[in-house]
């Protein structure tokens, strides 16, 4: 039986865990500057900026764009979002492609009043990374290819502990105001990413879907449940003073009712199920359990 072809561009974290996931349901091709030879997945090393891309076969069935840039800069924002992707277009035009889905980010949204936004909110970013995407964003919709666009909001879990031990740190406040935080888990947005690729293997897709777990949730709340979660069985920093704590002075909520309807279903609906399991990792992995005691 023909398996269907899904070509990834870019090979970091979450499309290596896609083509782990989807291996058995596709034949998986994968290209990254680095070269690699992951098994079950044909390889190609190639910079997408600059070097040729005649090598990348034309029977593509779907395709799924995940780089991230060299630099935190407008610069290398421009490279990964908006050079390299007019190329990959350019060469994908020619192919059998059914669809492309691009990650994408909610900067791309500029709302900062605590706002609910969707896929159909006004998109005014305030930063270089934002106004980058969307303009990435612009190019697909005017190319002659099927594409999605996916918004992902923040991903955490995994390696992705930055929040759990700030929290742990005393660096988060405790109480408001602060502005509201959307996440996603790293597992779910695998799963949206192989959701939406074999969907698009069968049938047409929405434009965009904005990705991001069940529960906006404002941030000084985060910080109080992981702490009592966690500082009854490990030691914890006392808070900061309020001086010393860095506070976000606007934010927005992110709807995730289209994706939800296309029949995705969330491993990790709130912060709860996610930070919770990252709790009881880092009690494990330190060995600190009960070391206040």
């Amino acid at each position: 039986m023909h398996q269907p072809r899904l070509l990834l561009l870019g090979f970091g974290a979450l499309n290596r865990q896609v083509a782990a996931r989807l291996h058995d349901r596709f034949d998986i091709l994968a290209v990254s500057r680095t070269p690699q030879q992951p098994e079950g997945v044909a390889h190609y090393a190639l910079d997408l900026e600059q070097d040729a891309l005649d090598d990348l076969p034309d029977d593509i069935d779907v395709a799924i764009y995940c780089l991230t840039p060299s630099a935190f800069t407008p610069e290398g924002y421009e490279a990964v979002y908006v050079k390299s992707l007019q190329r990959v277009l350019e060469r994908l035009r020619s192919s059998s492609i059914r669809r492309l889905l691009f990650v994408s980010s909610t900067s791309v949204y500029g709302q900062e009043n605590d706002e609910w936004v969707d896929e159909d909110s006004v998109t005014e970013p305030s930063g270089f990374s934002g106004a980058t995407l969307l303009k990435a964003e612009s190019l697909l919709a005017d190319s002659d290819i099927a594409t999605t666009v996916v918004r992902f909001s923040g991903i955490y879990g995994a390696g992705r502990t930055r929040l759990l031990q700030q929290a742990l740190d005393g660096q988060v406040a405790l109480s408001g105001p602060s502005g509201y935080t959307n996440r996603i888990h790293e597992q779910d947005a695998v799963g949206v990413l192989c959701h939406l690729t074999e969907l698009a293997a069968d049938k047409p897709l929405q434009s965009c879907y904005l990705a991001s777990d069940c529960e906006p949730v404002r941030m000084h709340e985060v910080a109080q449940w992981i702490r009592e979660q966690a500082c009854s069985r490990v030691e914890c920093a006392p808070e900061a003073a309020p001086a010393q704590q860095k506070r976000r002075a606007g934010s927005k909520r992110c709807a995730n009712q289209r994706l939800r309807a296309s029949g995705f279903h969330f491993r990790y609906p709130t912060f709860r199920e996610g930070y919770g399991e990252m709790i009881e990792a880092y009690i494990a992995e330190s060995g600190r359990e009960n070391s206040k005691e």
